[in-house]
């Protein structure tokens, strides 16, 4: 089999590695019980949950590291958002004090000057 690789025999390949490997194999985790994540705070929670769970064995150390990937995707994508709402929020109140400082010229406003 390992002369069929080495001539490039692509399913001889992957034979010879996964036996050399091993193959992955995953699982569900239903019984393991995590808190939502519903905001960039709770990835803390979520984070903490993970490692206990690593540490008292109910999941192996490569399950963590991928539940762990999963939660920091999600983490980043709140944060994301929070962002983009918060931007949005200062571009508003941006526009509510230019006019009031009667500079319309794009140039910043009384409340934005330079100290």
């Amino acid at each position: 089999m390992v002369e069929k690789a080495l001539e490039g025999d692509r399913m001889a390949m992957r034979l010879v590695f996964e036996r050399l490997m091993g193959s992955r194999h995953e699982r569900p985790l239903a019984d393991l019980d995590l808190p939502p994540i519903r905001s960039a705070a709770d990835g803390a929670a979520v984070a903490a949950a993970i490692l206990a769970a690593a540490g008292s064995g109910k999941i192996t150390p490569g399950e963590g590291v991928a539940l762990m990937q999963m939660v920091d995707s999600a983490v980043r994508a709140f944060s994301a958002s929070d962002l983009e709402q918060t931007v949005s929020d200062l571009e508003q109140r941006l526009r509510a004090v230019e006019p009031a400082s009667g500079k319309e010229d794009g140039s910043r406003g009384a409340a934005f000057a330079d100290k």
